[in-house]
Protein backbone atom coordinates (compact mmCIF):
# COMPACT_ATOMS: atom_id res chain seq x y z
CA UNK A 1 0.00 0.00 0.00
CA UNK A 2 2.79 2.33 0.78
CA UNK A 3 3.87 2.00 -3.09
CA UNK A 4 0.15 3.30 -3.77
CA UNK A 5 0.38 5.88 -1.88
CA UNK A 6 3.54 7.25 -3.10
CA UNK A 7 1.95 7.07 -6.50
CA UNK A 8 -1.21 9.08 -5.57
CA UNK A 9 1.20 11.93 -4.31
CA UNK A 10 3.42 11.84 -7.64
CA UNK A 11 0.54 11.55 -10.10
CA UNK A 12 -0.99 14.70 -8.28
CA UNK A 13 2.10 16.41 -7.67
CA UNK A 14 3.12 15.87 -11.57
CA UNK A 15 -0.47 17.15 -12.77
CA UNK A 16 0.12 20.42 -10.83
CA UNK A 17 3.68 20.40 -12.50
CA UNK A 18 2.14 20.92 -15.80
CA UNK A 19 3.56 17.18 -16.26
CA UNK A 20 0.50 14.31 -16.32
CA UNK A 21 1.77 10.95 -15.77
CA UNK A 22 -1.77 9.45 -17.35
CA UNK A 23 -0.44 6.42 -18.38
CA UNK A 24 0.93 4.67 -14.82
CA UNK A 25 -1.77 2.02 -13.56
CA UNK A 26 -1.58 1.24 -10.05
CA UNK A 27 -2.79 -2.03 -8.73
CA UNK A 28 -5.21 -1.98 -5.81
CA UNK A 29 -4.61 -5.45 -4.79
CA UNK A 30 -7.16 -8.23 -5.19
CA UNK A 31 -10.85 -7.54 -5.74
CA UNK A 32 -12.43 -7.60 -1.71
CA UNK A 33 -14.36 -10.69 -0.72
CA UNK A 34 -17.62 -9.05 0.19
CA UNK A 35 -17.55 -8.23 -4.01
CA UNK A 36 -16.95 -11.36 -5.04
CA UNK A 37 -19.62 -13.54 -2.43
CA UNK A 38 -22.30 -10.64 -2.66
CA UNK A 39 -22.39 -9.22 -6.50
CA UNK A 40 -20.54 -12.18 -8.41
CA UNK A 41 -16.98 -10.20 -8.98
CA UNK A 42 -14.35 -12.72 -10.71
CA UNK A 43 -11.43 -13.54 -8.39
CA UNK A 44 -9.15 -10.60 -9.96
CA UNK A 45 -6.52 -7.91 -8.80
CA UNK A 46 -8.06 -4.51 -9.32
CA UNK A 47 -6.12 -1.51 -11.07
CA UNK A 48 -6.85 2.14 -11.63
CA UNK A 49 -4.73 4.67 -14.19
CA UNK A 50 -3.41 7.83 -13.28
CA UNK A 51 -5.81 9.31 -15.28
CA UNK A 52 -8.96 8.48 -13.60
CA UNK A 53 -7.02 9.28 -10.29
CA UNK A 54 -6.13 12.63 -11.57
CA UNK A 55 -9.77 13.12 -12.72
CA UNK A 56 -11.48 12.15 -8.83
CA UNK A 57 -8.55 14.91 -7.80
CA UNK A 58 -8.60 17.37 -9.74
CA UNK A 59 -12.39 17.29 -11.81
CA UNK A 60 -14.37 15.85 -8.61
CA UNK A 61 -12.61 17.45 -5.24
CA UNK A 62 -12.13 13.87 -4.17
CA UNK A 63 -8.73 14.53 -1.70
CA UNK A 64 -5.75 13.05 -1.93
CA UNK A 65 -6.65 11.26 1.56
CA UNK A 66 -9.36 9.75 0.38
CA UNK A 67 -8.11 8.28 -3.07
CA UNK A 68 -5.27 6.84 -0.76
CA UNK A 69 -7.88 4.94 1.30
CA UNK A 70 -9.70 3.46 -2.10
CA UNK A 71 -8.40 -0.01 -1.76
CA UNK A 72 -9.62 -0.27 2.10
CA UNK A 73 -13.08 2.10 1.12
CA UNK A 74 -13.60 -0.90 -1.78
CA UNK A 75 -13.42 -3.58 0.70
CA UNK A 76 -16.73 -2.17 2.91
CA UNK A 77 -19.21 -1.11 0.03
CA UNK A 78 -22.24 0.67 1.84
CA UNK A 79 -24.65 -1.29 -0.98
CA UNK A 80 -24.87 -2.66 -3.82
CA UNK A 81 -26.86 -1.81 -6.60
CA UNK A 82 -27.79 -4.75 -9.71
CA UNK A 83 -28.56 -3.41 -12.61
CA UNK A 84 -32.40 -4.09 -13.74
CA UNK A 85 -31.26 -4.16 -17.20
CA UNK A 86 -31.30 -7.86 -18.60
CA UNK A 87 -28.63 -6.73 -21.21
CA UNK A 88 -26.33 -5.84 -18.54
CA UNK A 89 -27.03 -8.51 -15.40
CA UNK A 90 -23.02 -8.53 -14.73
CA UNK A 91 -23.27 -5.12 -14.10
CA UNK A 92 -22.99 -3.89 -10.63
CA UNK A 93 -22.47 -0.03 -9.01
CA UNK A 94 -21.04 -0.30 -5.80
CA UNK A 95 -21.96 2.57 -3.03
CA UNK A 96 -18.61 2.85 -1.08
CA UNK A 97 -19.53 5.92 0.59
CA UNK A 98 -21.40 9.83 0.75
CA UNK A 99 -19.41 12.78 -0.11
Amino acid sequence: MDNYTSLIDTIIKNEVAGLPVHEIVLDLGPIPDYLISHAGFPELNLAINARVISKAHFDHGIVASKLKRLPLILAEPKHLYKSANENQADSVVVLTFYV
